[in-house]
């Protein structure tokens, strides 16, 4: 009796593992495919819940930042505000932001750098409002060394070209392309 309920444990994980990867296999795919199209305007825009993104984003990243030990945090507005977006190119783009910080820690620990203790990466939202419109403000954030002030613009245009300076279709390019002309809140 107790063998069988242990397989039946056993494969129930097991089941739930093959779920996982058969959804990000699929995600990825779809990435994949929306990359050879940036030209196009994608058409699976929808409206999504901002934290239960970002809740996935994490779960998604969460073996990776686990092996580097490094802790996670939410810190939420109030409510459940939802943006308008493609939800796989907003995993990604999230997932790259959390990638960066965690390159950042490392670097830092490995150099000798200052780095909180933890080692943590969070993020925060905020609901912005006018009479106009209402707006999602996302925050990445994280506890490693962060940017002096004087390699900070040299940083931002890094961000917005590819690594030979020219721009164009490189996943930072990806990112802005979707964080400023697709995002419609």
């Amino acid at each position: 009796m107790a063998i069988g309920k242990d397989l039946t444990q056993r494969i129930m994980e097991r089941q739930a593992d093959i779920d996982f990867l058969l959804k990000e296999s699929s995600r990825i795919n779809k990435i994949v495919n929306g990359m050879r199209q940036l030209t196009r305007v994608s058409g699976n825009k929808g409206p999504i819940e901002i934290h239960r993104l970002l809740d996935e984003t994490l779960a998604t990243m969460n073996d990776v930042l686990k092996k580097r030990k490094i802790t996670t945090e939410t810190r939420y507005c109030e409510g459940s505000p939802r943006v308008l977006a493609d939800h796989d190119e907003l995993l990604q783009v999230l997932s790259n932001l959390i990638r960066n910080s965690m390159q950042a820690i490392e670097e830092a620990q490995r150099g000798g750098g200052a780095v909180g203790a933890p080692p943590k990466i969070w993020f925060e939202t905020e609901l912005l409002q006018s009479e106009e419109d209402s707006r999602v403000l996302i925050r990445v954030c994280d506890n490693g060394p962060g940017i002096r002030r004087r390699e900070l613009s040299e940083s931002v245009r890094g961000l917005l070209h590819d690594q030979d300076g020219r721009g164009g279709h490189r996943p930072w390019s990806f990112h802005r392309k979707t964080l400023y002309s697709r995002l419609r809140w």
